[in-house]
């Protein structure tokens, strides 16, 4: 079926890397990225899951396969951010079901810490949140929840004077997350779907990485060419996470004193 614009089988993520990984978070179902897709410039058509059939195109291409294609090399990965359309999607939602934000004229930040208990590195990638309590002591800044499924639990633990406002029961799709992400003046996760949508958004953005991440984020330094809003916090030893947790506390510190008025 020629056509001056592709054909995007949903269940195939390839012009949309923010939720490259989305299968791996399992509080979301890949048609939960509907409302983001849509809002994808060069997409003429999506189809989920169930409604296409191979013998309807005229060539298919492996996700993985793109970067062979198009002769990808790290100093050429497209990263135009945002390619991703919140305006959009706001336009798409019912405005009273949006996901709603203190009214707070301190600086907003988001946070997941953890990903699907299912995932083949899970243990390695996602922190208790008790290990991000120091963070969530700083002072003059708003913390949010974006997290999902069982790990939301966790919040109900946290000591006493540590304030995490939950957005987690608002967000239905991923259209919804990427509403809360574009309220917010800074993202802090582990390495879930979440960090690439915000990425994809142009937010900045602040990655837990464990000692061995996932391949796209390398082996060493802080920036990524994927994200040129991201900035990665590694781990200097496997599974110590109160060394990445301290450095960026201070970090963190000197943000937040940055966003106050002169």
């Amino acid at each position: 079926m020629p056509s001056s614009a592709p054909v995007m089988p949903f269940n195939s993520p390839a012009t949309c890397r923010s939720c490259a990984n989305a299968a791996d978070d399992s509080s979301w179902s890949v048609t939960d990225l509907l409302p983001v897709f849509a809002t994808i410039a060069g997409i003429a058509e999506l189809r989920e899951p169930g409604q296409y059939q191979v013998q309807e195109f005229d060539v298919h291409v492996p996700l993985l396969s793109l970067p062979r294609v198009f002769g990808t090399t790290p100093s050429t990965i497209p990263a135009r951010v945002p390619y991703v359309d919140v305006s959009a999607i706001r336009r798409r939602k019912d405005p009273s079901a949006l996901p709603r934000l203190a009214d707070s004229r301190l600086p907003k930040i988001g946070i997941v810490w953890a990903g699907s208990p299912t995932h083949k590195d899970d243990r390695r990638r996602s922190c208790p949140l008790d290990a991000l309590v120091p963070l969530l002591r700083t002072p003059d800044v708003d913390f949010y929840s974006l997290q999902k499924g069982e790990h939301s639990r966790e919040r109900a633990e946290l000591p006493s004077g540590v304030a995490v406002q939950d957005l987690g029961p608002a967000l239905h799709d991923y259209g919804d997350a990427a509403l809360a992400l574009d309220a917010l003046d800074l993202f802090i996760g582990v390495d879930t779907s979440m960090v690439h949508l915000a990425g994809a958004l142009g937010k900045p953005v602040w990655l837990l990485l464990s000692d061995v991440p996932d391949w796209r984020w390398g082996s060493e330094g802080e920036t990524t060419p994927w994200y040129p809003s991201v900035r990665l916090f590694r781990q200097a030893r496997r599974g110590d996470w109160t060394g990445v947790i301290a450095r960026m506390v201070g970090a963190l510190t000197q943000w937040a004193n940055a966003q106050r008025p002169p």
